[in-house]
Formats: C-alpha cells, sequence, structure tokens
C-alpha cells in the first residue's frame, strides 16, 4: 500500500463531489482515523470504483483479511466475513469486495466508504428517487449486456 503523507489531501479528495458523495457520518468517523485507516480507506474505495460489472469473480487473497458486502436496501456496506485467512479461494459477486485489513478497521472506514456503482442501477435507488426509472432501468440494461458481452455473466 502506498504511505500517506498528506492526510488533508486524503479529506480534500474525500470531499471532491465527483469522487463520490460523502456521507455525514464520515465527518466524524475521518477524524479518529490512522494513517493505515487512510490507506485501508483509499484501496477500498479503489475496488469498490471497480465494480460497474454484473457477475461472479475470483478473487485472490495474499493476505488476511475482510469481505464487505453492499446492501441496496440500506444503501451501505456491511463487515460479511471478518475471518478470510491467505490462500482462501474466494469468488465474489458484484456487491462483494475483500479489502486486506483487519475486521476492526474495515468497521472504522464504512462510514467513507463510496456508494458501489451498481446501486445508481438498482430498484432502490430509482425508488428512493435517486435516479429516475428510466436512467435506472436504462443503466441497468446497459451493465447487463456489457457484463454478458464480457463474459462476466
Amino acid at each position: 500500500m502506498v504511505k500517506i503523507r498528506d492526510i488533508a489531501g486524503c479529506w480534500t479528495k474525500l470531499q471532491q463531489k465527483e469522487y463520490f458523495e460523502l456521507r455525514p457520518e464520515c465527518e466524524a468517523a475521518h477524524l479518529k482515523f490512522t494513517e493505515k485507516d487512510w490507506q485501508a480507506l483509499l484501496f477500498a474505495n479503489e475496488e469498490i470504483g471497480h465494480r460497474y460489472h454484473y457477475g461472479i469473480r475470483p478473487q485472490p487473497v495474499e493476505s488476511d483479511g475482510t469481505q464487505l458486502v453492499w446492501s441496496n436496501g440500506r444503501k451501505d456496506w456491511i463487515v460479511y466475513n471478518d475471518k478470510i485467512k491467505k490462500g482462501t479461494k474466494l469468488s465474489l459477486d458484484a456487491n462483494e469486495i475483500f479489502i486486506p485489513v483487519s475486521p476492526e478497521r474495515a468497521r472504522r472506514i464504512l462510514p467513507c466508504l463510496r456508494v458501489l456503482p451498481l446501486y445508481f442501477s438498482s430498484f432502490e435507488s430509482q425508488a428512493r428517487g435517486e435516479v429516475s426509472w428510466e436512467e435506472g432501468g436504462t443503466q441497468w440494461a446497459l451493465r447487463m449486456l456489457e457484463s454478458k458481452l464480457e463474459g462476466k455473466i
């Protein structure tokens, strides 16, 4: 992982609207972050940013870590499996990520994790009025087609 020298710079990046929606819970949480928390957060948000295809994918586990699962209903990340050991063979769905951090660190960074990109194609985002039914349905259809063409589903 990259060494974080500029914690204020990390906070500034988190606040940039084009990066992702900053949740109010993150305001208080980030004040307690250590350098390793910032590293974990940036790593996890990078992983989340790549989750825009549907389908199962293999996940190599090169160190002990924690599995997080996105819930559209809660619009939140959840610590799902906090005892994943190095060498485990994981198969993760589009709403799951593995991060090589302790469950305690994973729980600390949860309030600052970005929204899963696929959320905005979901029924829940449409029902909440965050996207129109037409936009959400179109996004869903395009993502499904893209995933199918790339052999991910």
